[in-house]
């Protein structure tokens, strides 16, 4: 641990555990966790369907709960109850104190900042292999070519302007 670790106690707990120092950053409580999803129900059970990836959404949620703090959920579309199959949710309804359906999902609840929504960055489709080329050689394809054998067949077309074959 450093001198400025140990200035810090407010952040961190210092604890010793069978002869050996460590540090303990005890963890912020919550009041309120707000999530995203695709549909919920009217039971109030997320999808995250149309997001890029789930990530810790049931996690954050989990972690909501176990402060006792509020969890609101935006999502695009609210759907009736037994429409989502079970294997799509995300978070079960009985976890999720409110949920807010976006009124303009076009500019409010794009799936990035460049999308309103890609079916290929959610996985529903794969584009043509020619829409979804490698990007152009540049210096990390470069230095990997330096790393490979001589003899990898990989690394003659590549730098065949670099080295003698």
């Amino acid at each position: 641990m450093n001198a400025r670790t140990r200035e810090r106690p407010n952040l961190i707990e210092h604890v010793t555990f069978r002869g050996d120092e460590y540090l303990f950053y005890p963890a912020l409580p919550l009041d309120v966790v707000i999530v995203r999803g695709t549909h919920a129900d009217e039971d109030g059970n997320l999808t995250t369907d149309e997001e890029v990836m789930k990530l810790e959404v049931l996690h954050a949620v989990l972690a909501a709960r176990r402060y006792g703090a509020k969890v609101l959920a935006q999502v695009k579309y609210r759907v009736a109850k037994g429409s989502l199959h079970p294997k799509s949710i995300t978070v079960p309804g009985n976890l999720i104190d409110a949920i807010v359906v976006c009124e303009e999902p076009q500019t409010d609840h794009r799936q990035t900042s460049s999308w309103a929504f890609d079916p290929a960055l959610c996985g529903d489709i794969q584009l043509p292999a020619a829409q979804n080329a490698p990007a152009a050689a540049g210096p990390a394809q470069a230095y990997r070519a330096d790393c490979l054998p001589l003899s990898d067949p990989r690394l003659r077309h590549q730098s065949r302007h670099r080295y003698s074959q």
